[in-house]
């Protein structure tokens, strides 16, 4: 069984929605976007660009994101800064998206940890001897402070310096999607971030007898996602072993193949 006949409802941002959109379609399934999010750069750049002109004396980067490797990538080439620097450094990545965008700059030496989470690339860095070491960690404005504290515990000192912002959007089409739920007609929500979680009970509402009661199934990249929908009294139908978007469509497809056969 594939995602025939199913209709997912995708929260991310609007400019992160085709590979996603492509997933669904492939298998069978109808996408339908209503982002609850919007990526923004930071209100002042001056934090970054004084770690950017101070690159030299940073042992490793950290990038926990895609949004943090475009937006950081860009300042550097704004700025004209070099970026074959980063090659000499340290690089640290969560997941393969990440990854894939770092290679896409020119990076050469990315090491990423097994599970795609933050406190696993803490948990990975700490293989290290971090005493006296200093990382410049780019980052949204609403990352936790997972890593950054982790490493100071351990004897490294941190940059963390913030290259975007998450805001809300504006909220169109709130009625149509409502009407949607009302009617059972999205079989599957799907949150990449705790963000989109947050934002998208803001703008709907959180009245789960008229939108929960029996569709849709919730669908969450990974567990620091579903922990947000503790914050709402719910829980997630799907979660994938693995924190990507493939993993996400793919347990979807398991779910409904063993709930509807």
């Amino acid at each position: 069984m594939n995602l025939s006949g199913k209709t997912i409802l995708i929260t991310r941002a609007g400019n992160q929605t085709a590979e996603i959109i492509d997933l669904i379609n492939t298998n069978g399934g109808v996408a339908i976007c209503f982002p609850t999010i919007e990526i923004h750069p930071p209100e002042n750049w001056d934090p970054v660009d004084h770690a950017l002109g101070k690159l030299y004396m940073y042992d490793g980067i950290i990038f926990t994101s895609w949004n943090g490797v475009s937006f950081f990538f860009e300042r550097m080439k704004y700025l004209h800064a070099e970026i074959s620097t980063l090659n000499k450094k340290n690089i640290f990545a969560v997941g393969e998206k990440t990854k894939k965008a770092l290679t896409e700059q020119g990076v050469t030496s990315i090491s990423v940890p097994e599970k795609h989470t933050a406190l696993d690339l803490s948990r990975l860095m700490r293989e290290e001897n971090l005493n006296g070491k200093c990382y410049l960690f780019p980052k949204g404005d609403l990352a936790k402070d997972t890593i950054p504290s982790t490493l100071k515990y351990l004897g490294a000192s941190v940059d963390d310096v913030i290259v975007y912002r998450t805001l809300p959007p504006s909220g169109e089409n709130v009625e149509i999607i409502r009407a949607m739920l009302e009617a059972n007609k999205i079989d599957v929500i799907t949150f990449t971030s705790p963000s989109t979680v947050k934002n998208f009970f803001q703008i709907i509402g959180n009245d789960k007898n008229k939108y929960f009661s029996a569709k849709p199934r919730i669908a969450v990249i990974g567990p620091t996602t579903a922990t947000a929908l503790v914050e709402f009294d719910l829980e997630p139908d799907i979660l994938p072993s693995q924190s990507s978007i493939e993993a996400m469509i793919e347990s979807i497809i398991r779910y409904f193949n063993t709930h509807e056969q």
